[in-house]
């Protein structure tokens, strides 16, 4: 569901896979409306 990379003492962690994203779209939406997740330009719409 996620990969993680490490950067010293930071973990950087990415959401891998479409099924991952849409659950995160579904639950986004119930939570705090339509909203789009993206991070560093990767828009998934």
């Amino acid at each position: 569901m996620v990969s993680a990379h490490r950067q010293g003492r930071l973990v950087r962690y990415r959401v891998t896979g479409e099924l991952t994203t849409r659950l995160l779209d579904v639950v986004s939406e119930g939570v705090v409306g339509d909203v789009v997740l993206h991070a560093h330009g990767d828009d998934h719409r």
